[in-house]
């Protein structure tokens, strides 16, 4: 597992899961038809402090990130955020509104997910 936490101090506030599509051996294959041969990377959870919630920590834990897949010399990343407004906890992978702000496209969509790629 790879990713990067956030802290407030010496308290921990929050966690982003992100790697190289390769890793995530459970929905690789389902999304090969995005991946292709690219070298992706993967964002796929988010968890917040609920004291931090809503104050922009997810989005600055995105933006590190991309920065990291962009300076590692990934083609792109990949997210798949759930959008369901009666069902708060299924934003742990982020909301359409974050990768929409960081140039993020919807290249698919299958019922309440979104399959969002920024090419970099």
């Amino acid at each position: 597992m790879k990713g990067y936490l956030a802290f407030d101090q010496d308290k921990c506030i929050g966690w982003c899961n992100a790697n190289d599509i390769k890793q995530y051996l459970r929905i690789e294959d389902d999304l090969k038809p995005y991946t292709k041969n690219y070298k992706v990377g993967c964002i796929i959870c988010f968890v917040i402090h609920p004291e931090y919630r809503k104050q922009g920590v997810a989005r600055l834990l995105l933006k590190k990130a991309i920065e990291d897949f962009k300076s590692e010399g990934f083609d792109a990343v990949i997210a798949i955020p759930i959008e369901n407004n009666n069902e708060p906890e299924k934003l742990y992978r982020g909301t359409l509104n974050m990768y929409n702000e960081n140039n993020f496209k919807e290249i698919d969509k299958l019922d309440e997910t979104s399959v969002m790629w920024l090419k970099l």
